[in-house]
């Protein structure tokens, strides 16, 4: 469960995940119910040690290990996800970790904004890191029309009343 860091900001502990990167919590939650997790890798919680598979079964732990810490903030990461972001990617992993990833929000109506970057991971032997943010009840998923129509993402999410917009990832192609 989520135990006291500060007045106002609430560290979240959980063993069904990892520990943060170099000691840092998994979560941060504030005032207004607002998550923010540590980066997360393919890290297997018991073991300790990253899981065999390659690329997706990395991203599948990765995301397990994310939404353990959502549910020990007391939200649910398939409708609290607001945004994620990916990192590891490139030409040959982005299929199997966009396909492992989607797993994780079943409906549609609820997907979080999603950025993938192909940056340099810390941890060695990792593949994939992901960090969420999230907010109770997730928000109003925006698509503009026609715009990537099979993308399970939403191109933005309008959270916190309306007070803060994630918009995903963006290309410079018409």
């Amino acid at each position: 469960g989520a135990t006291a860091a500060h007045a106002k900001l609430i560290a979240v502990h959980t063993d069904a995940a990892p520990p943060g990167p170099v000691g840092s919590s998994q979560g941060i939650i504030d005032p207004r119910g607002y998550l923010v997790t540590s980066m997360q890798y393919g890290v297997d919680p018991k073991t300790g040690e990253l899981v065999s598979g390659g690329a997706s079964a990395q991203m599948t732990q990765a995301m397990t290990n994310i939404a353990a810490v959502f549910t020990a903030a007391g939200q649910d990461l398939a409708t609290s996800g607001a945004s994620c972001w990916l990192y590891g990617f490139n030409s040959t992993t982005f299929g199997p970790i966009s396909d492992a990833y989607n797993t994780f929000f079943p409906d549609k109506a609820h997907h979080p904004s999603r950025n993938p970057t192909g940056a340099l991971l810390a941890l060695d032997g990792a593949l994939v890191g992901v960090s969420c943010r999230g907010f109770p009840n997730g928000g109003v998923r925006i698509v503009p029309p026609n715009f990537f129509l099979t993308d399970f993402n939403s191109q933005g999410l309008l959270v916190d009343g309306g007070s803060h917009l994630y918009t995903s990832a963006q290309v410079g192609a018409d």
